[in-house]
């Protein structure tokens, strides 16, 4: 099940696609296009821009109860945007999300290496995994597909 916050954003629009919209009506980036191509060939649901308390986080899925958050490396390297990118973790983690930051450029340079480092956290904190059949795990997200028994 997700967090309550996950779950509130999702039942005020269960039905919310693409479209080129966003909840909060902002663009989303060159980098966060090509992540959001990256999350929705995985099945689960993806918010971008979605708003949480404060914040409007870069992607939310819902049924994980994750964010995953692209950033510029100039701009998130400074200590002043570090220090507020922890506190920013700390309170969503607070309400039962998961973070994963992806660099930007990493995105361009070595898609497959983002793809391994989200599927690697989403695997450690919540303990699921995709597969050819669905996602299969054990605490947050869709129902664990099943599997036929080997003759």
């Amino acid at each position: 099940m997700a967090s309550s916050a996950a779950q509130a954003l999702v039942e005020a629009d269960p039905a919310f696609t693409w479209a080129g919209r966003t909840p909060v009506g902002l663009p989303i980036s060159r980098s966060e296009w090509r992540l959001y191509r990256i999350l929705e060939g995985w099945g689960v649901l993806v918010v971008p821009q979605a708003p949480i308390g404060p914040y409007t986080v870069d992607f939310l899925l819902p049924d994980l109860a994750a964010v995953i958050e692209v950033d510029g490396e100039p701009y998130h390297s400074r200590p002043d945007q570090v220090r507020h990118d922890r506190f920013r973790d700390g309170e969503l983690q607070a309400l039962g999300f998961v973070t994963i930051h992806v660099w930007s450029g990493d995105l361009f340079r070595c898609e497959g290496k983002v793809r391994g480092h989200i599927l690697r956290r989403l695997h450690r904190a919540r303990g699921w995994r995709p597969t050819n059949r669905g996602w299969v795990g054990s605490s947050h997200g869709p129902e664990p597909a099943t599997s036929t028994p080997a003759p």
